[in-house]
């Protein structure tokens, strides 16, 4: 084990000097006492997301009305639908691009493609769905390196070149030095993992004995969430005992990158002393393995500000306030009351059925009273919560496509127009956070000198012909900084077939002026490959069953009778604009509350109650 070395300034009162290890270690046991109120914070939203049906360890009351759930899942729809995809192009042209050999043009489009792989093999589409889930419950932190933590180097040995990986750090897992304001400020960052006790024995760069690292497998049981400290946001489905289900021993251990000294530490995560079972220099990109995804930054503030934190208090109160509504609705009662004198008439009344004529001696001794219910004024509180959920989280009802806001076409598009203003900042970030990860991407592929990947090259033509090449170094020129990395946000989200239909139905439409001059240049529309284009999109596979192509020969032939069965020269066309009314949440709301409150109701108001929303 390589020996400490020690720091010039003095700890405390004591005067006496701490190795350096050591003083990280304090470091960061104090970073994670900051960082406890921020993983109890984040359990606690991730129990209301679940409910008090998803284990016996989710939320303590019943969640009726689970609004957290309901914005998160429009907020993922929006933000991370479908996988991204990267835009390499070169910064600069070149001014005498070589005879032979690769070019910036074709080593981007190369890169543009092999950096697409890797996002496909590395599964981005689910490491980013989590990191998006993660970020609106509190902050998501991810890490990128050449081969997973903890794979022993003995079983990386005959490896020519190890494969890239990218995963998630949990908030239980992750620490950073809180004394930061910045992100790019950090002294360190670092993030547990485990490994098995054979691994850890059979590594070679790590000189420890067995009856050390199983103490630290017993002081992880000591230890343990729930015994001591505080409790995983795993223990809901795990619960407080988790370690006496493992098969395999683990060893939890720390991985932690110092940023002034650009190293690695590997550390046993329950020993106080500071002991460094392994450090090596960081050959990775300059800014390091992690990268933090967050939507709200709060001014000099390492951590940014969670969107569901902001929403909890209204979903805690609207859930509040449905129990109470459940439990006035449960005790209430319809029950008849009976005069003195009368009984008979009484009993007739409870064994009569549904239906049925009977005898009634004294009907004036003989009422109907009813007790409890639910109270209206509570009921128009929470539908005002309701509404004022929606909108502090941007219109969720608008993002999450729950029916018509407006009662005109032109007043809907504009509000959807105005909503999507509202995720931009949002998406900007997860945009911003996908361009830093596709760089390093590329970075490790562009300095790995045993690359070789086997891509499918789209070969220019009016035919497209897919044929395969292995990119290997051999293919690149320049240097990274050549190139200029982005990534559309529109790969992002998700768009159904229908909306992608109406979209080429519009660049079909907007290409008529073209015609002649796409003409003149020999280009004319493939009908055949449209009309495949339409089946698909438009999920009618049956479409190709009623349309038939004739050949050349068969249209020289039917010339003379397609003139004439021409158009007439003068057509007339009638566009009548029908006003169908419809219904809006916002509208039948009022009326409920008008109607709470006593009011009288209009014929048009009747109406739009009886109307679906729509």
């Amino acid at each position: 084990m390589a020996e400490q070395e020690y720091e010039a300034t003095y700890i405390g009162d004591t005067g006496r000097k701490l190795p350096q290890d050591t003083k990280l270690r304090k470091a960061m046991n104090r970073s994670r006492l900051k960082l406890q109120a921020f993983r109890e914070n984040q359990g606690r939203l991730i129990r209301q997301y679940v409910g008090a049906h998803y284990s016996d360890n989710g939320a303590e009351d019943k969640v009726p009305v689970n609004f957290l759930e309901l914005a998160m899942t429009v907020y993922e729809r929006h933000l991370s639908a479908r996988r991204p995809k990267v835009l390499i192009s070169p910064v600069r042209k070149e001014a005498m691009p070589p005879a032979d050999g690769p070019t910036l043009k074709s080593t981007a489009y190369l890169l543009e493609l092999d950096v697409n792989h890797v996002l496909r093999e590395i599964k981005m589409l689910e490491v980013l769905r989590r990191a998006v889930k993660s970020a609106l419950l509190s902050c998501s932190v991810l890490v990128l390196g050449k081969e997973p933590w903890g794979e022993s180097a003995v079983e990386a040995e005959g490896v020519d070149s190890p494969p890239l990986f990218v995963d998630n750090v949990e908030l239980d897992d992750f620490v950073c030095d809180m004394n930061a304001r910045r992100w790019d400020t950090t002294a360190y960052i670092g993030h547990q993992f485990d490994m098995t006790v054979e691994e850890i024995l059979r590594d070679p760069a790590f000189d420890v004995d067995e009856k050390t690292v199983r103490g630290w497998i017993r002081e992880a049981a000591r230890n343990e969430p729930g015994a001591g400290g505080d409790e995983r946001a795993s223990a809901i489905t795990q619960g407080k005992g988790h370690l006496d289900m493992m098969y395999e021993d683990l060893v939890p251990l720390w991985h932690v990158w110092i940023r002034r000294e650009n190293r690695v530490k590997i550390m046993p995560v329950l020993s106080e002393a500071g002991e460094v079972l392994h450090e090596y220099d960081w050959e990775g990109p300059d800014n390091g393995p992690y990268y933090m995804l967050g939507f709200h930054s709060v001014p000099g503030n390492i951590l940014p500000l969670a969107p569901m934190s902001l929403l909890s208090d209204m979903h805690d109160l609207a859930n509040r306030l449905f129990r109470k509504l459940g439990r006035q609705a449960d005790r209430e009662k319809t029950v008849t009351g009976v005069q003195g004198g009368a009984d008979e008439d009484g009993n007739r009344i409870v064994n009569a059925s549904d239906g049925d004529t009977i005898r009634l001696d004294n009907p004036q001794a003989i009422n109907q009273f009813n007790t409890g219910g639910i109270n209206q004024h509570s009921l128009l509180f929470l539908l005002q919560l309701k509404d004022l959920y929606s909108y502090m989280g941007g219109n969720i009802d608008a993002l999450g496509g729950m029916g018509p806001q407006a009662d005109t076409l032109g007043q809907e598009h504009l509000i959807h127009a105005q909503t999507g203003k509202r995720l931009e900042g949002m998406a900007d970030n997860v945009v911003e956070l996908m361009q830093d990860l596709c760089h390093d991407i590329a970075w490790y592929e562009w300095t790995d000198p045993l690359l070789e990947r086997e891509l499918e090259v789209k070969m220019p033509g009016p035919e497209e012909v897919v044929v395969p090449y292995t990119f290997t170094p051999d293919d690149k020129t320049g240097e990274l900084s050549d190139f200029e990395f982005e990534v559309d946000p529109y790969s992002m989200q998700y768009r159904a077939p229908g909306e992608r239909l109406m979209e080429l139905f519009q660049i079909i439409g907007q290409m008529g002026p073209l015609l002649p001059i796409m003409e003149a240049q020999g280009v004319a529309f493939d009908m055949h490959g449209l009309m495949r284009t339409i089946s698909r999109l438009a999920d009618l596979p049956e479409l190709a069953d009623i349309l038939t192509y004739e050949t050349h020969a068969e249209k020289a032939g039917v010339s003379s009778k397609n003139h004439e069965r021409r158009m007439p020269a003068q057509t007339t066309r009638r566009y009548e604009r029908v006003n169908r009314p419809g219904a809006t949440r916002q509208g039948r709301d009022e009326t409920m509350a008008q109607l709470l409150r006593g009011g009288r109701r209009q014929p048009a108001e009747e109406a739009q109650m009886m109307r679906p929303v729509g």
